[in-house]
């Protein structure tokens, strides 16, 4: 990485070679590309075969040019899991088949893996033909043609090479890079995310990571996140071999890392862009199982990317066993990094097998009983955002979750452009219309009990709704009210809610409690005795003391403090003769207020104090001011009398 930087490098189209052991996938990427065997390491060289995943390009050399990058997939039984992973991120591939030999067992294991990858195109190679009959391949290539039909390998016959004579190599390269100009262009908005499948360090050099580049673009310089594990800066980037300032999508890559050590990212591990995915171990999926099936409970291992976890399937109530495409829900034993519409490849682990495909519906999901009714779950996964929004029902989501969730800013502005008039958006927080009826119907159910159990309770303050509904976090209540305002069923005032229509009536005797209790305040007018003297005044004292939470609550009588109540009418009186003299500019003090209206200090005094907290009046030293309130609002409710 020592010459100056290109901007970027050509693009590329990413070609799996795959197929059973010995059927010469390595010989045939070696002849197509010219580059050497992709056999590195020593012990794939002394047993012939090869172990890990290997990689060559080819050029065409024209402008604007298009490169090839082989990647050559383990044929070994032993290691599906990386002819897997190698296969995970092409746009196509070739599935290789010795003419001498026929279809093998891995062979049909490399089948179902592409298949179930649904690479959009590929082609069937059949090498060693120069070691087969007529016969042979006439049978070999009958075999195939059943195999692959109604698939994209059906719409080109098996191609008979020869990687030792050359024979079709040349017809089969320019047949390569005809597909692949028709794929060059790629989006290059979106999150960065890379599957790390190998890393190493250079004397000098620090830590390389190599990847195929899935999505959004790299940068040298940029700040990126190991998943797991912490932040990372790109000191520098290469692609086939030269250095670039921008990785591009669907490009093989080289990472050089700073501030990571080569232990901190083995194989498996994700790269991408802050906030591109959800960490989960839970995680609702569409599955598309095999002729095999998989059954409920069933251990299972998951392949996503070059990450190979294991987990549990879960399915819907009265489903022993899914052979058909359906939802599922995977648990896993270690976190998964993931988004929406990210594919699995699940296998079973003893005695291996492949079990089918996962499409992510829920990256973050919410584990569930199986007795539980299964709620609705989409079949796309761009249809799944409804489904997780009534899954999160009261809280609703933040937009920074939407954005890991759904995989990236445009993903997300895209489910949301999806859901239109069907979602309602409150500062950064957004319900589905589904969910905010639940959060509406879960408000209305808590205020109907706190109404039922607390007698002439009215109001229901945020602090107490949020103790008894802690799903949802209490910096979404401010945002809530907001979005309540309107509410036919509810009401706001100040930091409290209720349902008007669910405030209970007075019985006969309380009725008449506080028929006199009004009358009694009314009559005393700005300094009425405390409460308790008052209502031991009254006729009946027990039923009166019930009348002043009662007349409180709806608004007739006001709670200057917790023992001093005056008469709604005589307060809003004085309070509109108190805020037209600080209109005429007349300064408010506790004198003024003795002398306006024959009160000692000990009503003057709470009664400003209750003005200001009110925000009636504003106190500058020892004077009032005209507050930011122009008037008291407190709803007032009939009392049916």
């Amino acid at each position: 990485m020592d010459t100056a930087p290109i901007p970027y490098a050509p693009a590329q189209v990413i070609i799996a070679c795959v197929g059973h052991i010995d059927h010469g996938k390595s010989s045939l990427v070696e002849a197509l590309t010219a580059a050497g065997s992709t056999d590195r390491l020593a012990d794939e060289q002394r047993r012939g075969m090869t172990i890990e995943l290997g990689y060559a390009f080819a050029s065409d050399g024209l402008e604007p040019a298009c490169e090839l990058a082989f990647i050559d997939c383990p044929g070994h039984e032993r290691f599906v899991k990386r002819m897997i992973a190698g296969a995970f991120g092409s746009d196509g591939a070739l599935l290789v088949v010795a003419a001498d030999a026929g279809m093998e067992a891995q062979t049909l294991e490399h089948w179902e893996v592409l298949q179930l990858l649904n690479l959009p195109w590929g082609r069937v190679v059949l090498t060693r033909c120069d070691l087969a009959d007529a016969e042979q391949l006439a049978a070999t290539s009958s075999a195939i043609a059943e195999a692959v039909a109604g698939t994209p390998f059906a719409d080109h016959p098996p191609l008979a090479v020869s990687s030792r004579r050359g024979d079709g190599i040349a017809e089969l390269r320019s047949w390569l890079f005809g597909q692949a100009r028709q794929r060059l262009q790629r989006p290059l908005d979106g999150p960065a995310r890379l599957a790390i499948d190998r890393a190493f360090q250079l004397p000098g050099r620090g830590t390389i990571v190599t990847g195929t580049l899935s999505s959004g673009c790299i940068q040298r310089g940029d700040e990126l996140v190991l998943c797991p594990g912490t932040g990372a800066r790109v000191r520098g980037l290469q692609v086939h071999g030269r250095d670039v300032d921008q990785a591009r999508p669907g490009q093989r890559v080289a990472i050089n890392l700073a501030r990571v050590e080569v232990a901190a990212v083995p194989r498996g591990t994700w790269i991408t862009s802050p906030d591109a995915v959800m960490e989960s171990r839970c995680i609702d999926v569409h599955l598309q199982p095999l002729e095999r099936g998989i059954r409920h409970r069933e251990v299972i291992e998951l392949i996503h990317g070059t990450a190979t976890l294991r987990g549990r399937c879960y399915l819907d109530a009265g489903v022993d066993l899914l052979t058909q495409p359906g939802p599922a829900q995977l648990r896993l034993e270690q976190p998964i990094f993931a988004a929406v519409g990210d594919a699995l490849i699940l296998r079973r682990p003893a005695p291996p097998a492949n079990l089918g495909r996962a499409d992510i519906l829920d990256p973050a999901a919410k584990p569930r009983r199986r007795r539980q009714t299964a709620q609705a779950r989409a079949a796309r996964p761009e249809q799944a955002l409804p489904a997780h929004l009534l899954q999160l029902a009261p809280a609703g989501m933040a937009l920074d979750d939407l954005r890991r969730w759904a995989g990236g800013e445009g993903p997300a502005a895209a489910m949301l452009a999806e859901l239109g008039p069907h979602k309602r958006q409150y500062g950064p927080y957004i319900w589905s219309e589904a969910s905010w009826q639940q959060l509406r119907s879960c408000l209305l159910a808590c205020i109907l009990r706190v109404l039922e159990q607390e007698d002439g309770r009215v109001w229901v303050s945020l602090g107490e709704l949020a103790h008894k509904i802690p799903a949802i976090p209490g910096k979404q209540w401010p945002l809530l009210m907001e979005g309540l305002a309107s509410d036919e069923e509810l009401q706001r005032w100040q930091q409290s809610l209720t349902a008007p229509l669910q405030i209970p009536t007075m019985g006969k005797r309380l009725r008449q409690a506080a028929e006199a209790l009004m009358d009694s305040y009314q009559a005393a007018g700005l300094s009425p005795p405390y409460d308790h003297p008052m209502l031991a005044q009254q006729p009946d004292p027990s039923n009166a003391a019930r009348a002043l939470v009662w007349l409180r609550e709806r608004g007739h009588l006001v709670a200057l403090n917790d023992r001093q109540h005056l008469h709604r009418s005589i307060l809003e009186s004085a309070i509109a003769e108190l805020l037209a003299a600080c209109a005429a500019g007349q300064g408010i003090t506790v004198q003024w207020v003795k002398a306006q209206w024959g009160l000692s200090r000990r009503w003057a005094i709470p009664l400003l104090e209750w003005c200001d907290r009110q925000r009636l009046t504003q106190r500058h030293g020892e004077q009032r001011r005209a507050g930011a309130q122009p008037h008291y609002d407190q709803p007032r409710f009939s009392l049916d009398f």
